[in-house]
């Protein structure tokens, strides 16, 4: 028989997990978006050697497993690997201040991906904003359970440096796998940012790359974000 008091911690258990179900981002709880594309396209964007050998290596292991009846070489599979292109959005929200700025930015990412320009949309010096990205994975003809094969990295593009005694910046042509992050953070609350001393520019200014595996064919997509008015921030203009 439960007791009183495990009835309690049960309640209590429930009403924290309904909060924490309620923080968690969806993008049609807030119907006012200012929609607009990405700044420009990916097609400036060029993936580090490290990555390249990674996806070589993974898309190797992955096609071995799913057809393991195929005599192609490696060498000639890699030269005709089956590319495919993920699309997804990027959602900007301001805090309740709204002191970074003041409308929720939707920014549609065409397939394979692009850079978004920070330099219109944070107009405050001050104040905090979330970001998060969710894949179309139905428009793309996958399933919701596809997305735990997404891989995740990211190629710093900002300089290191020290403020208020804290280290600050992902440091020149620094080379991230941050599946796990993405996944907890920007795929569901949201990735807070700070627009004090351009502190959102020292996180994000760089590149995600995105792969995906599934049935022998490759998934891949890119997001850039910069701002133009702090280049003395970044490694590479």
């Amino acid at each position: 028989m439960i007791q009183k008091s495990d009835k309690l911690i049960v309640l209590i258990l429930l009403s924290l997990f309904a909060l924490s179900c309620e923080k968690e981002f969806n993008p049609e709880h807030n119907i006012s978006y200012k929609v607009e594309p990405p700044t420009r396209s990916d097609k400036d964007v060029k993936a580090p050697e490290k990555l390249i050998y990674e996806i070589e290596e993974l898309f190797l292991k992955h096609y071995r497993q799913v057809k393991p009846e195929s005599d192609i070489s490696d060498a000639k599979l890699l030269v005709t690997v089956p590319r495919k292109y993920l699309g997804f959005d990027v959602y900007l929200q301001p805090k309740e201040s709204h002191l970074a700025f003041l409308e929720s930015h939707h920014i549609p990412f065409p397939r394979g991906g692009g850079y978004i320009d920070l330099a219109p949309i944070v107009e405050g010096e001050k104040g905090s904003f979330y970001l998060n990205m969710i894949f179309n994975w139905k428009e793309m003809g996958l399933e919701s359970s596809d997305l735990d094969l997404l891989k995740v990295y990211f190629m710093s593009n900002s300089k290191r440096r020290l403020l208020n005694g804290k280290n600050w910046g992902g440091g020149c042509n620094k080379f991230y796998e941050i599946t796990h992050f993405f996944k907890e953070k920007i795929m569901k609350k949201g990735l807070l940012l700070n627009a004090t001393d351009q502190r959102y520019l020292s996180t994000l200014a760089g590149t995600f790359y995105f792969v995906l595996l599934k049935a022998g064919d490759l998934y891949m997509a890119t997001a850039t974000f910069e701002d133009s008015r702090y280049k003395d921030l970044l490694c590479r203009i």
